[in-house]
């Protein structure tokens, strides 16, 4: 025995095939959770940026900061000035 068809359920069929899948009403809680989805895509596009924008700032403060070049620069002074103590030193015995 088949169950009879309300109104309500004659009418969303009827909607179905006049739209077709793709354009058939979704839940409100389904577009809600869509919006959400995309909005947490979003966030997280965002905060992908963000973490980009801090490393590139950390790259310019390290690029400008010249006080590491600075010192190495002083050993390796330093280093060749020893190399020339220790030659002459050599040389003379």
């Amino acid at each position: 025995m088949k169950a009879a068809v309300s109104d309500r359920e004659a009418e969303e069929m009827r909607l179905v095939t006049t739209r077709g899948v793709k354009n058939a009403p979704l839940p409100k809680n389904y577009e809600a959770a869509r919006k959400a989805l995309a909005e947490l895509q979003r966030t997280d596009e965002c905060q992908s940026w963000a973490k980009k924008a801090a490393a590139l700032a950390s790259y310019a403060r390290q690029a400008e900061d010249t006080s590491l070049e600075r010192y190495a620069m002083k050993v390796r002074s330093r280093a060749i000035e020893r190399c020339g103590e220790i030659l002459a030193k050599m040389e003379a015995k």
